[in-house]
């Protein structure tokens, strides 16, 4: 149980990661649609 925990954690940090690096790349490429698509598909 504390692992499942953990492993929650560990997948919000990581999508808020992503967000920010999202945010970070938006005016240099289009990939950041692609990722904004894998998220919300989760």
């Amino acid at each position: 149980m504390h692992l499942f925990i953990t492993f929650i954690y560990f997948l919000l940090y990581g999508l808020v990661f992503l967000k920010y690096k999202i945010n970070f790349y938006n005016k240099k490429s289009a990939l950041p649609a692609l990722l904004i698509k894998l998220i919300y598909q989760i």
